[in-house]
C-alpha cells in the first residue's frame, strides 16, 4: 500500500512537470511569434559565462587595485590643490595648465570608478547590438588603458632615474625658477617636492603640515601603489579586448543560459533549434529562478581542507617574515635582503614541488580535454605575466653571473631567479592544460584527484604575490643588476618587468581557483 502511494504521488508530480512545461513551452513559443526573428536580432545581447572574464576572483582583484589606483590619483590632486593654496603668486601664471592638471585628475578618477563598475555588472557581455559604436568605443577603452600603463611605466622609469642622479640633499638651497624670475630659498626632503605635473617651474616648496604628510604619504606608499595601477590596466585593458573580440558571437551550447532578447526590460529566448524545442523550453522556464541566483556562489570545499590549512600556515608565515623584513630595512639592509630572498626561494621550491605533483596527479586521473579550445582571458594574462618573469630573470641571471658569486646574497639571487623561471614556466603549462580539461567520471568528480594541492597552491601564490609587491622587487634588493646595467637601461627593464613578474602571481592564482571550482563538476 505504501508503495502504491509512493507510485502515485511520483506519477501526480510527473504530470504536473509536464503539464507545466507544456504551457512554458507555448508562451516560449508564443513570444518567438510576436516578433520576427529578423527583426529580434536587432535587440539582444548575450552573456558568455565561459570566457573567464566574470569570475568572483577576478572582479575582486579589479576592485582591490583600482582602490589603489585611484588612491594615487586622489594623492596627486589633493597635492595640487595644497600647491596652490600655498602658492597661488606663483601659479598664476600658469593657471590654464593648472586647471587641465586638476581636470585631467578628477576624470582619470571618475573614468576609474566607471570602469569597476562596468566591469562588475558588464565583464562577461556579447554586443550584438550597434556594432560600429560598440567596436570604436572598446577600441578606445583598450587604447586608453594602455596609454595608461605606458605612462605610468614611463613616469616610474623617471622617477627611479632622478632618485639615483638627483638625489635630495637635506639642508640644501633649491632655487625656484618662474619665468624670468628667481627665488632662492632653504629648503628640506619635508618641505620640497617637484611638481612635474604642472609644467610651468621646475619646484614649488611647501609649508601646511597637510603638504608634507601628503608627500611623505606619497614617498612611502608610492612603489607599492605602482604596481598596483599597472596591473589595474592590464586586467582591464584584456578584459575589453575580449569584450571587442566577442562582438556579434552566436549562441553555442557551452553558453549556460543561450542567447537572450532584450526588449522592453523583459529577457526572451531565441529558439534556434525547434528538434530540441521541449528541451529548449524546460531551459526557457527555469531561467526565471536561474537568473535570479546568478551572482551567488555556491562552493564545494570538499577534499580541500588540509592544503587550505597548509595555505594559511604558508601566508602567516609570510606576513610574519614580511613584518621582519620592514624592522630591519632601515637599520640591517644585508639581513633584511637575506631574509626576504630565503623566504622567496622556499616558497617558490615548494610552489615548484607541488606543480609537478599536480601535472603528475592529473596526467595519471585522465581527464578530458574540450576539443576547441582558444586563447581566452585567462590564458593571454597569463602569458603576459610570464613574459614579465623571463625579463627580470634573465637580465638579473646575466647580471650576477658576470659579476661573480662571491657572497650569499648573490647565490640566493641566481638561485631565486633559475628556480622562478621554472617554476613559472611549468605553472603555467599546468594553468593553460587545466583550464581546458573536464571530467565526466563520477569517481573523479567524487574523489578529487588534487584539490588539496590545488587549495595550497593558490595561497603559496597569494604569498608570492604579497612578499615580491613588499620587497624582492625594490630597488635596494636589485644592487647587483645596478651595479652591473646602466641605471637608465635597469630603472626601464625593471619597471617593465616587475609588475608583470608580480602580476603573473595574482592572476595564477585567479586561475588556479577558476579551476579549483571548475575541474570537478
Amino acid at each position: 500500500a505504501e508503495k502504491k502511494s509512493l507510485l502515485t504521488k511520483i506519477f501526480k508530480k510527473k504530470t504536473e512537470v509536464d503539464n507545466e512545461t507544456k504551457t512554458n513551452l507555448q508562451s516560449s513559443t508564443s513570444l518567438t511569434n510576436i516578433i520576427p526573428q529578423s527583426d529580434l536580432s536587432k535587440f539582444y545581447f548575450t552573456y558568455d559565462y565561459e570566457n573567464g572574464t566574470g569570475e568572483l576572483y577576478m572582479r575582486v582583484g579589479i576592485a582591490i587595485f583600482s582602490l589603489c589606483s585611484m588612491i594615487d590619483r586622489s594623492l596627486s590632486f589633493v597635492q595640487m590643490i595644497e600647491a596652490y593654496l600655498n602658492n597661488p603668486s606663483i601659479l598664476n601664471d600658469c593657471k590654464e595648465i593648472f586647471i587641465l592638471s586638476l581636470i585631467s585628475k578628477i576624470t582619470s578618477l571618475l573614468f576609474i570608478f566607471i570602469q569597476t563598475f562596468f566591469i562588475f555588472k558588464y565583464a562577461n557581455i556579447v554586443i550584438n547590438f550597434g556594432k560600429n559604436s560598440a567596436v570604436l568605443g572598446l577600441i578606445h577603452i583598450v587604447s586608453t588603458n594602455f596609454c595608461v600603463f605606458f605612462r605610468t611605466v614611463v613616469r616610474e622609469t623617471v622617477e627611479e632615474i632622478k632618485h639615483h642622479h638627483y638625489p635630495i640633499v637635506h639642508g640644501s638651497k633649491v632655487h625656484l625658477i618662474q619665468d624670468q624670475h628667481e627665488e632662492s630659498v632653504h629648503l628640506t626632503n619635508t618641505t620640497m617636492h617637484p611638481m612635474k605635473q604642472l609644467g610651468c617651474f621646475k619646484s614649488v616648496f611647501f609649508t601646511s603640515d597637510i603638504s608634507v604628510g601628503i608627500i611623505e604619504a606619497q614617498e612611502r606608499i608610492g612603489p607599492y601603489l605602482y604596481p598596483c595601477v599597472i596591473e589595474y590596466s592590464l586586467m582591464c585593458l584584456t578584459v575589453f579586448y575580449i569584450l571587442w573580440s566577442s562582438i556579434e558571437q552566436r549562441y553555442s551550447e557551452n553558453n549556460r543560459y543561450g542567447q537572450w532578447a532584450i526588449g522592453n526590460d523583459e529577457k526572451t529566448r531565441v529558439l534556434n533549434n525547434q528538434s530540441k524545442l521541449q528541451e529548449q523550453a524546460h531551459r526557457f522556464a527555469s531561467f526565471a529562478h536561474e537568473k535570479r541566483h546568478v551572482n551567488q556562489f555556491v562552493i564545494d570545499c570538499g577534499k580541500s581542507t588540509t592544503g587550505l590549512f597548509l595555505g594559511i600556515f604558508v601566508l602567516l608565515f609570510t606576513l610574519i617574515t614580511l613584518i621582519v623584513y620592514f624592522i630591519y630595512k632601515n637599520g640591517n639592509t644585508n639581513k633584511a635582503v637575506q631574509i626576504s630572498e630565503m623566504t622567496e626561494l622556499l616558497l617558490v621550491s615548494l610552489s615548484f614541488i607541488i606543480v609537478i605533483s599536480l601535472l603528475i596527479k592529473f596526467k595519471m586521473a585522465k581527464f578530458n580535454y574540450k576539443p576547441i579550445f582558444e586563447m581566452g582571458y585567462n590564458e593571454t594574462l597569463t602569458i603576459v605575466g610570464l613574459a614579465g618573469i623571463y625579463l627580470f630573470g634573465f637580465y638579473s641571471i646575466i647580471a650576477i653571473l658576470e659579476n661573480g658569486i662571491n657572497s650569499r646574497i648573490e647565490m640566493l639571487s641566481l638561485s631565486i631567479q633559475i628556480a622562478s623561471i621554472v617554476e613559472a614556466t611549468l605553472q603555467s603549462v599546468l594553468i593553460i592544460e587545466g583550464l581546458k580539461m573536464f571530467t565526466k567520471d563520477r569517481f573523479i568528480k567524487k574523489d578529487k584527484p588534487g584539490r588539496s594541492m590545488l587549495t595550497l597552491l593558490i595561497l603559496l601564490d597569494v604569498s608570492l604575490w604579497l612578499s615580491e609587491t613588499f620587497s624582492v622587487k625594490k630597488y635596494e634588493m636589485n644592487t647587483i643588476q645596478l651595479d652591473y646595467y646602466d641605471i637608465v637601461f635597469w630603472s626601464i627593464v625593471s619597471s617593465v618587468s616587475s609588475p608583470l613578474a608580480i602580476f603573473f602571481r595574482f592572476h595564477a592564482s585567479v586561475c588556479l581557483s577558476d579551476m579549483w571550482k571548475t575541474l570537478y563538476e
